[in-house]
């Protein structure tokens, strides 16, 4: 559920030889099935949002979401309607902390702004299981590579802090004076 371009059900390739791909973006659902295609594989997509489609997609031995757990509105709906559609299991895996909580010492050094540090995974992971699933917690750390073209990060950044350009030197250089950043990833499962 909000497949992108696959890499969480590309990840279970093999032994499963048949994907199904729900997200909203038509382009993410071209590339899922190219990606598809070029593993030999077959697979099934359906645009749209979830839980709003899952009328229409079918049911698979294991259900994946990858970084998508943060922009759910409604997490109970979300959450019953991926456990519905599996046979087996759920895995969901998101960062323990919002993506944008990466940018909060940008927020305090240009605007000595304070960013929120919750919800956090374990915050989704206990939500999940007051549903009465019963969801097991796994934590892994990745360095987070830099973006390839740095005036592409300046420019990102500083339209994400709501800077006029005339401020890039200035982005660029506090951007040159972090050290690099590690993320902590979790994948919460639970058996259907």
């Amino acid at each position: 559920m909000g497949c992108g371009g696959g890499k969480a059900a590309f990840a279970c390739v093999p032994p499963a030889s048949h994907v199904i791909g729900v997200d909203h973006q038509a382009p993410m659902l071209e590339k899922f099935t190219l990606s598809a295609q070029q593993r030999g594989i077959t697979s099934q997509t359906f645009l749209g949002d979830w839980p709003a489609v899952a009328d229409a997609v079918p049911v698979a031995d294991v259900v994946t979401c990858h970084h998508v757990f943060y922009n759910v509105p409604e997490l109970q709906p979300f959450v019953q309607a991926l456990s519905s559609h599996a046979r087996n299991r759920v895995v969901v895996e998101l960062p323990m902390h919002h993506p944008q909580s990466d940018n909060s010492l940008y927020w305090q050094h240009f605007w000595g702004v304070e960013r929120p540090t919750t919800p956090t995974a374990l915050d989704a992971a206990q939500a999940v299981r007051s549903l009465g699933y019963e969801v097991q917690v796994e934590t892994s750390t990745v360095l987070q590579k830099p973006m390839i073209d740095e005036d592409m990060a300046v420019r990102f950044m500083r339209i994400r802090l709501c800077l006029p350009a005339s401020r890039d030197g200035e982005v660029r250089n506090f951007m040159r004076s972090l050290p690099a950043q590690a993320r902590e990833n979790v994948t919460l499962w639970w058996n259907v």
